[in-house]
């Protein structure tokens, strides 16, 4: 019989699966190769796809070898694959019971567990399957997709390193590692991994689109118009590319054929959303708010995020009068502040009363909401309501326009004077100066936070501009770390620190005679206030601050510095510092400007 196994063997290596089969089944009549057939025979069903007989034979296999660690890894592989998922997991137990050194068995479970959905557990696992086999590539790319999935960047992108130094040339790896250099804005060091992943792979088109978008985040965006169009000669239909392709265009404020790339990109892959909220953005850009404000509503999909899910239907425009709409702050503190102007229309429009969910820091700002008649702090209870809508939605379902956009300003208003101890900080500017405010970096968390703030070294032409007391609003560590590095420099004096929230910070602004922020939320704040605001902005800014233009219709009172050039922040402090002068001058004979 042995010769019979044997033979079947070479019928299997040779594709006669029939025959094999045969052959393997008559071999398990014999107890002297049953074994070796039971496992042969469990391995070309498995082949086969035929996942329930393979368990039931290496089953079978497993109570005639309790001890045996590769014989249970195998019965896990099969229920696995037969779906039996739990038993899966006790087989690949009792497998590392047997053999706690059965690296497979550890990579089996890990796996297992983590397409269950649990990356926490899986985690060992791996690490094990490491620790046991340093070789194992597949367990290092495990192991760097569950420290991922925990949000623990730092961890995967050592493993990625740990993979690369097994295998170089792992291609895979290249590419996810790089993934994350570009989420940590490490531009350099992702565009080094890109381009070596084109030396293996020369013709990967999606990587020349991933290139376009490095150089496009770097300012150079001819070069990113580049990448972009040799990625469509290898693959017309990517999508990708010509989505980076119209990034690049609207960064050169070429927006009409950035939108025809948007649109091209909503061709190929019409459930794009990135490319539909670029679109709509780019149009909004323009000052176009009817055609831009329908595509802003994708903005929860381009940034990955799921929206909130309510039983109650979202508010579509309706007049509901005796009911309560929801209205919660779904974007960053600026938004909230910029948006809040519509909830008076928004009650006009509903004749409901309106709840407003806010975040914390901003809640006791926003109380007083003309059109408002609660508000909630984000993670309270919320009480009963009909209607719900996130507040950036507001001006898509108001279908805003510039007119409607220029509402009365103030429309907030600090609820008190400045608590004592930053009454005693503002009078340190005496009786002579003007106290102006500054704010130079915004919450690095946002995605072009690179872009917007201007580190405060950069500010240092301003420091000896006479009869000017200078303020620090900056609550953002990182912000206030540059603040004590020049302090020896530059005696601001630190309000940011005593600021508990954006009533003090309100409080504060009506003190102030102006402020100087980069585009945060302070510039949001003091421009809804009314006050004296100047916002310096990068080339290609947000949209809701279009171009080429010092004013904004948002905020009457606010002024803008622009960028002539992409990261020309030294041309944008040089205005700012020769308007400073002036506008110091036009003190000295006249009430405070703008």
């Amino acid at each position: 019989m042995e010769k019979g196994l044997q033979v079947a063997i070479r019928e299997h290596r040779r594709g006669n699966v029939r025959e094999a089969e045969r052959l393997y089944r008559e071999a398990l009549k014999d107890e002297t190769v049953r074994d070796d057939a039971s496992k042969l025979l469990a391995a070309m069903l498995l082949q086969q796809q035929r996942f329930v007989e393979a368990a039931e034979l290496l089953h079978e296999l497993a109570e005639r070898n309790p001890g045996s660690a590769e014989v249970h890894n195998n019965l896990g592989v099969a229920l696995k694959a037969a779906g039996r998922r739990r038993e899966a997991a006790e087989a690949f137990e009792r497998a590392l019971a047997s053999d706690p050194r059965y690296s497979q068995a550890w990579y089996n479970l890990g796996l297992l567990v983590f397409e269950s959905g649990h990356p926490a557990e899986a985690e060992p696992c791996f690490r094990n399957c490491i620790a046991l086999c340093p070789s194992d590539t597949d367990a290092y790319w495990q192991l760097a997709a569950v420290l991922s999935a925990q949000g623990r960047r730092d961890e995967a992108e050592a493993v990625y390193r740990q993979l690369l130094e097994v295998q170089p040339s792992h291609v895979a790896a290249m590419v996810n590692l790089a993934g994350i250099l570009v989420q940590r804005q490490r531009w350099d060091e992702a565009e080094t991994l890109f381009r070596d992943v084109l030396r293996y792979k020369p013709e990967f088109a999606e990587i020349h689109s991933n290139l376009s978008y490095v150089a496009e985040q770097q300012g150079r965006f001819e070069e990113a118009i580049e990448h972009a169009r040799r990625a469509l000669r290898l693959k017309p239909s990517l999508a990708d590319a010509h989505n980076n392709w119209g990034v690049a265009l609207r960064s050169l404020h070429q927006l009409q054929e950035a939108c025809q790339h948007f649109e091209q990109a909503l061709r190929l892959r019409p459930d794009f959303a990135l490319a539909e909220f670029n679109l709509a953005t780019t149009r909004l850009l323009s000052g176009d708010f009817t055609e831009g404000w329908p595509g802003y509503e994708r903005r929860f999909e381009a940034a990955g995020q799921t929206p909130r899910r309510f039983t109650q239907p979202r508010w579509d425009g309706r007049s509901c009068p005796g009911q309560c709409v929801l209205v919660y702050s779904d974007q960053g503190f600026g938004d909230a502040i910029q948006f809040v102007r519509f909830l008076r229309l928004l009650k006009e429009r509903t004749q409901a009363t309106v709840l407003l969910e806010s975040p914390a820091e901003l809640a006791l700002l926003l109380a007083n909401v003309d059109g408002v008649d609660e508000v909630v702090r984000a993670g309270e209870p919320l009480p009963a309501f009909d209607f719900h809508l996130p507040l950036a939605s507001v001006p898509v379902v108001l279908d805003a326009d510039e007119a409607m956009i220029r509402t009365d300003v103030p429309y907030l208003h600090a609820a008190d004077t400045p608590r004592a101890e930053l009454q005693q900080l503002l009078h340190q500017a005496g009786s002579g100066r003007s106290k102006v405010g500054l704010v130079w970096q915004g919450n690095p968390a946002q995605q072009r936070d690179a872009l917007r703030s201007c580190p405060l070294d950069r500010w240092l032409e301003l420091a000896d501009v006479s009869d000017i007391c200078f303020f620090s609003l900056q609550t953002e560590p990182s912000g206030r770390e540059q603040l004590i590095a020049l302090a020896d420099r530059w005696p601001i004096v630190d309000l940011g620190a005593h600021l508990r929230d954006f009533a003090d910070t309100a409080a504060v602004l009506e003190q102030l005679d102006l402020l100087i922020s980069v585009d945060t939320a302070a510039a949001h704040l003091a421009g809804a206030l009314g006050r004296p605001v100047w916002t310096l902005l990068c080339h290609t800014p947000d949209w809701r601050w279009l171009l080429d233009r010092p004013d904004t219709p948002w905020y009457p009172t606010m002024r803008l510095f622009r960028q002539p050039q992409w990261g020309d922040w030294p041309a944008v402090i040089r205005q700012v510092r020769a308007e400073l002068i002036r506008w110091v001058e036009r003190r000295g004979h006249s009430e405070p400007t703008t």
